[in-house]
C-alpha cells in the first residue's frame, strides 16, 4: 500500500497508449486520509502483450520519491511469465506472489531510490535551459543537480 508522506518528486510516464489519472504532485503532501490510489496508470495497444510491454515501459518511467508505492510489486506481476502468457486467474497472486516482498524481482522501491534520483536527472537534462555544447567560454555549465528542485534529504533541518 502507499504511504503518507510528502511527495520529493513524481514524473509520471508519457506517451501514445498511456494514460496517467492523478492529483498528485511533486511536493504535494499525502495524509491519511488520502485515498491510498495516488495515480491510476492506464495503457492500450493493439494486442494485449503490446499493452503489457507498455505497461512495464511506463512503470519503468515513473518516478515516484518519498513516498512508498507498489511500483515494483506491478512491474514484478506484469513481467512474471504466466502473466505474460496469460495464464491468469482468481488465484494467480497467492500463487504466485505469496512471499513477494518489496526487495524481491526488481528491486524494492526504498532500495532504488539512487537510480530514480539518477533517471530523474538525465529526463530532466533534455529541458535543461543551455543545451549541450552551447556553453561558451567563461560561463558556467549548470550541473545534474541544478536540474532538480531543492530538496532536503534525510529530514535535516
Amino acid at each position: 500500500m502507499p504511504r503518507t508522506g510528502k511527495v520529493l518528486l513524481f514524473e509520471a510516464p508519457a506517451g501514445p497508449g498511456v494514460r496517467v489519472d492523478t492529483g498528485i504532485a511533486t511536493g504535494a503532501e499525502i495524509s491519511l486520509y488520502y485515498d491510498p490510489l495516488i495515480a491510476k496508470l492506464s495503457t492500450w495497444a493493439e494486442d494485449r502483450d503490446s499493452a503489457r510491454r507498455r505497461m512495464l515501459q511506463a512503470l519503468r518511467e515513473t518516478v515516484l520519491l518519498g513516498v512508498g508505492s507498489n511500483l515494483s510489486y506491478l512491474h514484478a506481476i506484469l513481467a512474471h511469465p504466466q502473466f505474460a502468457q496469460g495464464h491468469t486467474h482468481t488465484g494467480f497472486l497467492p500463487q504466485h506472489f505469496k512471499d513477494w516482498k518489496s526487495g524481491s524481482g526488481t528491486g524494492s522501491d526504498e532500495d532504488s531510490t539512487p537510480l530514480a534520483v539518477a533517471a530523474a536527472i538525465l529526463s530532466r537534462g533534455s529541458h535543461s535551459a543551455m543545451p549541450r555544447g552551447q556553453a561558451t567560454a567563461g560561463q558556467e555549465i549548470p550541473g545534474p543537480w541544478s536540474q532538480l528542485p531543492a530538496l532536503r534529504l534525510g529530514g535535516g533541518k
